[in-house]
């Protein structure tokens, strides 16, 4: 389940999204090859809604590569950076899923403000 916003926390085109259900969350997927050479790093930012939390899971290939939960104590500047080192997948395809999972089911809708793939060359 997600929406587009023009703007949320200072930032624009953001993407808002909710768990399915407190069971299943709302799950971002993107299949892609991570290049064979160099370093490769998804960057984040994310942020809770004013009244809630939730909890952010990011997977490759289905291994968990980060699980935090998002909260206002966890914020800079209104949004939590978070970033994942795909660089142990370097040359081989993955299956890219990134999770907004129930924490508590109390407003836990997710705000995307930014995901980006960062590859630098040795």
């Amino acid at each position: 389940l997600g929406l587009g916003l023009l703007e949320f926390s200072s930032r624009p085109a953001v993407l808002r999204t909710h768990p399915v259900s407190q069971e299943q969350p709302c799950t971002l997927r993107r299949q892609l090859v991570v290049p064979a050479d160099g370093k490769t790093v998804l960057a984040l930012d994310v942020a809770p809604d004013t009244q809630g939390d939730w909890q952010l899971v990011i997977k490759a290939n289905g291994k968990i590569l980060h699980d935090s939960i998002v909260n206002a104590a966890s914020l800079k500047k209104g949004w939590k950076h978070v970033e994942a080192d795909l660089t142990p997948f370097a040359g081989k395809p993955i299956l890219l899923e990134l999770e907004n999972k129930a924490n508590n089911w109390e407003w836990e809708f997710g705000y995307w403000g930014k995901v980006e793939l960062k590859h630098r060359t040795k």
